[in-house]
């Protein structure tokens, strides 16, 4: 990947992050989300692990995503 792409990527990444932040269903989590709030170290790969924060039922959860 150049190093525009990854640029792209992670500009992509910061834009998206505040919409995921006002969603109470979801939680950041692995590598990028240390990267860009935690540590900054260099990274082969950038992208966005979500978590669905909330313990319901199978069929609760789907229709909640």
């Amino acid at each position: 990947m150049s190093s525009d792409e990854k640029t792209k990527r992670a500009l992509l990444i910061i834009e998206i992050l505040p919409l995921l932040a006002s969603t109470p269903n979801f939680s950041l989590k692995g590598g990028t989300g240390i990267n860009y709030f935690a540590l900054d170290f260099p990274r082969l790969s950038t992208d966005i692990d979500l978590a669905f924060i909330h313990i319901l039922p199978r069929d609760q959860s789907i229709a909640a995503i």
